[in-house]
């Protein structure tokens, strides 16, 4: 478990674990995608005030669209059950990171992020 640990505070965890994740053809076994949702949330968090605004809502929207796709079946690699929710998880903690600072120069959301965020929503929710 302290290798774990280690993982998630190591400088290329965020990397590492987004090119685990969000690679097409990157097939991880069901623990290590999870501990890679982990690991994501982890390092994402630490690094948030340094990453840019971009990268922020590049994160939670890869989360969000990887979740999106093995939910509807578009996917070409399924998704165990476990890996789905942490990774929902992990878009949900992401969203929530950003969400009470006023700008993006503070680590929020600009409005149109917002938008974009409740019109996904709107979009799964009617296809559900």
């Amino acid at each position: 478990s302290q290798t774990l640990l280690d993982f998630r505070s190591s400088p290329h965890a965020l990397d590492t674990a987004c090119y685990v994740l969000f690679t097409p053809g990157v097939v991880a076994s069901p623990m290590a995608s999870f501990q890679c949702c982990a690991a994501l949330q982890a390092s994402a968090l630490a690094q948030w005030g340094s990453l840019e605004h971009d990268r922020r809502a590049g994160l939670a929207s890869m989360c969000w669209q990887r979740v999106a796709a093995a939910a509807d079946g578009t996917s070409s690699s399924p998704l165990p059950h476990v890996v789905r929710s942490a990774l929902l998880q992990t878009c949900a903690v992401l969203w929530k990171r950003g969400w009470p600072c006023a700008s993006a120069q503070e680590g929020g959301w600009e409005p149109g992020v917002r938008t974009g965020l409740f019109e996904a929503i709107a979009r799964a929710a009617g296809e559900a």
